[in-house]
């Protein structure tokens, strides 16, 4: 539909996105990258002080095999197709993005109708201890700290709503304030661009949208809580 693609091209044009440099700025910098190719695979290798985060690819999307490996006595190993006490990552098939302490951050392998998943795992386990929608995966983080007992992290959030905000239905506004945590005096966005062509296509009219609103995420004990922050909330139908 092409309205629908115009009109969400618009929203994230005027939405900030932190440069990939300024985003870096608050991760931790690999020590270095290794590549290389095994006939039609390529194997990464993300070496970090105390860790490593090897990926191997076959040309399609994501990671056939995402795994770490973490520093014995004898150091971290070559970047090599199979390592010995390697952990794979659990649940997740897309690519390695970036580290904050023993936070992996991972990327999907493609995009959804609502955004750009992204996950972080535990750097020990290899497990999922978070996963969300955001504009634009893990370079819409932009405030990322660590306390004793977790991780706070902020980013523009995708957030496919329990209903449609077409013709700016009030009961709805209320309906996914509450299911998106945000605060109680939050206005709700004109979805009027994004809807310009919704009388010709029903289906597109009473199908649930998608909010794009500043959040705050407090990960402890593998649990997270969800607090809505102010600034600008846009929406566009669901694709």
């Amino acid at each position: 539909m092409r309205w629908l693609c115009l009109a969400m091209a618009l929203v994230f044009c005027a939405l900030p996105v932190l440069t990939e440099a300024k985003q870096r700025a608050f991760f931790d910098k690999p020590v270095k990258n290794v590549e290389w190719k095994k006939g039609e695979l390529t194997i990464t290798c993300t070496y970090y002080r105390d860790f490593m985060v090897k990926e191997i690819g076959d040309g399609g999307k994501g990671s056939i095999s995402l795994a770490i490996v973490k520093r014995s006595h004898a150091g971290l190993p070559a970047c090599r197709f199979k390592i010995e006490d390697e952990r794979e990552v659990e649940d997740w098939s897309g690519y390695f993005a970036a580290a904050k302490g023993n936070y992996l951050f991972f990327s999907a392998d493609d995009g959804d109708p609502v955004g750009n998943a992204f996950a972080i795992v535990d750097g020990n386990t290899g497990k999922v201890l978070f996963y969300d929608d955001a504009q634009v995966g893990v370079r819409s983080i932009h405030s990322l700290k660590i306390k004793d007992d977790g991780i706070v992290l902020r980013y523009r959030r995708a957030f496919r709503t329990p209903c449609s905000l077409y013709a700016r239905n009030a009961s709805c506004w209320e309906a996914v304030k509450q299911a998106a945590f945000m605060a109680p005096d939050t206005r709700q966005p004109n979805c009027d661009v994004v809807y310009a062509g919704a009388e010709t296509d029903p289906r597109v009219r009473d199908d649930p949208s998608v909010i794009d609103y500043e959040v705050e995420v407090t990960l402890t004990a593998g649990k997270a809580r969800f607090t809505g922050l102010p600034g600008k909330v846009e929406c566009w139908a669901e694709d």
